[in-house]
């Protein structure tokens, strides 16, 4: 048998899992908000994030995927509304926080298919390689 210090007891059996998840519970973090000052730079810093991927995302629609106009604005113009209501101080950190999420996932959303899109298009220089490599 082992002896548990921290709890002045003989662990005996299958004890010892409910020690391990005891003492692991205890250092975990808890759960709160975060001082104001401190979440304020944060939510500036990830609402900053937003407005580069909503400027970021049309560009590369544009230059690099060659998507239309219309689709790259719309896919940037997600992202761009999100940093609005995340970045307007008239609704509660809460909805600010949420609306900061849902850019967030938007943008990487965003990115992965500009990238999958991206990596369709043949490359011309290879592309007389791919057409004849098939063959």
């Amino acid at each position: 048998m082992n002896q548990d210090a921290s709890l002045g007891r003989r662990i005996v059996g299958m004890d010892w899992i409910l020690v391990l998840f005891r003492r692991a519970w205890r250092v975990l973090p808890r759960g709160g908000n975060l001082p104001l000052g401190v979440w304020q730079r944060r939510h500036r810093g990830i609402v900053t994030l937003l407005w580069l991927h909503a400027l970021g995302i049309p560009l590369v629609g544009l230059a690099v995927v060659e998507i239309g106009t219309i689709h790259a604005l719309a896919e940037g113009s997600v992202v761009a509304l999100a940093a609005v209501v995340a970045g307007q101080r008239m609704w509660t950190r809460g909805v600010r926080s949420m609306a900061a999420v849902v850019g967030l996932l938007l943008a990487v959303g965003t990115s992965v298919t500009l990238v999958q899109i991206s990596a369709e298009k043949p490359d011309p220089v290879n592309e007389p390689l791919i057409v004849y490599g098939n063959r």
